[in-house]
């Protein structure tokens, strides 16, 4: 589904990402993990077109993509969120959601008929009239979601979408990321919440300065002495 080769980014003199190739297969969940500054958003920010490649390159479902706008990615199949969620907030849900559907359906019955479907998909009915500046984070969180979701993606990125929230509400947003790759959708999360990450992903890629230093099953990465030192610690461990 998506496929990176030598994907490098450097700013001035500082390489943030520093030849990373990997291939993430369709229907997969993955997480992508590694300290502060070790170059995850700056990946996703080449992936999704924000960024230019210094050099190398990506490809979606055998396409290049490689500096495309961020546009023309999107329409594309590829979808994310951002760390900071970024909603119109003076319009309702159901608009915010329409937003995003607009990108495929340029006709109006279309763009509602893909908003109910995603709406539905994500138990958001009675939250429809809502402006976005009254929810709580977690909730303006799956909105977010689901205006991603309703450009039809085949591949979905999230950027720490689990930050900032209770126990109940992460674990409450699990659930809705299964429940969208039960639909076939290819997901790509980027998360501290170590615990999490490890049971829902079924492959870590582990990043430190701009560098893949492990790419594996959850277990595996744990006990990866490089991740350990870099980012785990000795005490993490997964539980059975």
């Amino acid at each position: 589904m998506l496929r990176l080769q030598n994907v490098t980014k450097e700013f001035g003199g500082l390489r943030a990402v520093d030849h990373v190739s990997f291939t993430i297969p369709k229907g997969s969940i993955t997480g992508l993990i590694g300290p502060n500054g070790s170059g995850k958003t700056t990946l996703f920010n080449l992936i999704s077109g924000i960024y230019k490649l210094t050099s190398g390159e990506i490809s979606l479902d055998g396409q290049v993509i490689s500096n495309k706008p961020a546009f023309r990615i999107a329409a594309m199949g590829l979808a994310r969120t951002f760390q900071v969620v970024k909603p119109f907030n003076n319009i309702s849900v159901y608009e915010n959601v329409l937003v995003g559907a607009y990108i495929h359906h340029h006709n109006k019955s279309l763009a509602e008929a893909k908003v109910s479907e995603v709406i539905k998909l994500l138990d958001l009915g009675k939250y429809s009239g809502y402006q976005m500046k009254s929810l709580p984070l977690a909730m303006k969180k799956k909105v977010e979601i689901a205006r991603a979701l309703a450009t039809d993606p085949k591949i979905l990125l999230l950027d720490e979408v689990m930050g900032g929230l209770n126990p109940q509400e992460t674990d409450f947003l699990l659930k809705e990321i299964r429940k969208i790759n039960a639909t076939g959708i290819t997901i790509i999360v980027i998360e501290h919440k170590m615990k999490c990450i490890m049971s829902l992903a079924e492959r870590i890629l582990v990043l430190d300065s701009g560098v893949l230093i492990a790419d594996g099953l959850p277990r595996e990465v744990c006990g990866n002495v490089g991740v350990i030192k870099a980012y785990l610690g000795d005490d993490f461990c997964v539980e059975d």
